[in-house]
């Protein structure tokens, strides 16, 4: 299955991250911050599915095309990094260790990614001749670089008692993913725009934020 936006498949991702997270607490006993954790894994791959598909389809063979697989890797290294530090949360008192933890491991996935030959995408729910260009060009190459520099200064540098779980996590799912290569067509109907698995992810991160 490639995960074309509303074919099933995006929601068989949801609920293996769901399940991979479920069974990461139940085997290291991390039941700490559960439910938001859960919720988080579900929306993960919902709402990064467009940003990691256009990246694959902005990707090609020769030099012209290496700061593209670059980018790719990068997406790949951030879904990692996050579904990680949703498995591992062990709570706010260790969040460094953790978060840390989780964003080597997703740049040692991310990196090993480089070397996979990338699958063909098609490109017709995506306005390919919308590139972004100028100031918006820099902000999509930079932005996986500005990702990590937030979210190493929320963990590091955190208010006195720790950030919520929820603000932590919530960021790690949600800004890698915010800037993407090409933006929709609006053609092939509502069932296979790719705003809607965006949209499902986006109410399951405000779930996440707004749970009790």
């Amino acid at each position: 299955m490639r995960g074309r936006p509303g074919d099933p498949s995006a929601l068989v991702r949801a609920l293996c991250a769901v399940a991979l997270v479920a069974l990461c607490a139940r085997v290291l006993g991390t039941a700490q911050d559960l439910a938001v954790r859960l919720l988080l894994a579900a929306a993960l791959p919902l709402y990064a599915l467009d940003q990691l598909r256009t990246a694959r389809i902005a990707t090609g063979t020769g030099p012209a095309a290496r700061p593209d697989r670059v980018g790719l890797a990068l997406s790949r290294a951030w879904l990692a990094a996050a579904l990680i530090a949703l498995a591992a949360w062990r709570g706010t008192a260790e969040a460094v260790p953790v978060v840390l933890g989780a964003l080597a491991a997703g740049a040692a996935i991310g990196l090993a990614s480089t070397r996979l030959p990338v699958v063909p995408v098609a490109g017709d729910l995506h306005d390919l001749s919308r590139p972004p260009r100028g100031w918006r060009h820099l902000l999509y190459r930079l932005w996986p670089v500005a990702s990590l520099a937030f979210v190493l200064v929320l963990t590091l540098a955190p208010p006195d008692g720790g950030w919520p779980a929820r603000a932590l996590l919530a960021q790690m799912v949600v800004l890698p993913f915010l800037v993407q290569r090409f933006p929709p067509n609006g053609g092939g109907g509502l069932l296979r725009a790719p705003i809607v698995p965006r949209l499902a992810g986006v109410a399951l991160i405000a779930a996440a934020l707004l749970l009790p």
